[in-house]
């Protein structure tokens, strides 16, 4: 993708987040519709990616593992609209995401949208666990949970994988609304060249930034 090609891509990244580049995961292709076909997300280059969730693609019942050791449940979030985006601290994609995501995460947070990180397939067994590798990208105050199941990894296993794909791609993020209902999924990090000749995580820029404010805003209620 070209800037040039594209509206302002003025990065919202402060505080000297480090920049990572890496490519996407490669998966067969998501031919499942566009979650995002009218309203005030059509046009957002970052609405493009998520597709509608395949029939029966539910949240598994797996609890999350808070900063603070206790358990508990997606449904603590109901009625709210939720970005949850799945990551493993071993998967560069999934980092080149973090910085932008974290300042969305700090800066978004309302009663009525919030964004939700989750350590998934990981060899860590509390969230804080990954706060070295974070501030080693410039990530001080996100807070992360940590998929709860047996293995770590039963998030990622049941709702990251492609149509025609054996295996989970990461990262991985979707979309539920405030009743609880998983609506869209985009599997792999996506990057744009901004005028500086850099490539930059597209959470990291204003597309980024429209794109959480249309889900705040009520775009994703103006579907149904």
């Amino acid at each position: 993708m070209n800037s040039r090609d594209m509206p302002d891509r003025r990065l919202v990244l402060a505080g000297g987040a480090a920049i990572l580049t890496g490519a996407a995961t490669t998966l067969p292709e998501d031919t499942s519709p566009p979650l995002f076909t009218s309203g005030a997300l059509v046009n957002n280059q970052l609405a493009e990616f998520f597709k509608v969730a395949p029939a029966g693609l539910a949240w598994p019942d797996v609890k999350l593992v808070m900063p603070d050791r206790k358990l508990i449940k997606l449904d603590q979030f109901r009625g709210k609209t939720l970005i949850v985006s799945l990551w493993a601290e071993w998967c560069l994609p999934c980092l080149v995401e973090m910085p932008g995501m974290a300042i969305l995460q700090k800066r978004m947070r309302s009663d009525r949208f919030e964004l939700v990180s989750i350590l998934t397939n990981t060899e860590y067994n509390v969230p804080s666990d990954a706060d070295d590798i974070l501030k080693r990208i410039g990530i001080r105050d996100m807070v992360v949970h940590l998929d709860g199941s047996p293995r770590k990894d039963k998030l990622i296993t049941t709702l990251g994988k492609a149509p025609g794909s054996k295996s989970a791609g990461l990262p991985c993020n979707l979309i539920i609304d405030a009743q609880g209902r998983l609506r869209g999924r985009s599997i792999g990090g996506e990057q744009v060249t901004a005028s500086d000749g850099k490539d930059y995580s597209i959470w990291a820029t204003n597309i980024g930034l429209q794109f959480c404010e249309g889900l705040s805003g009520g775009a994703l209620e103006a579907l149904t």
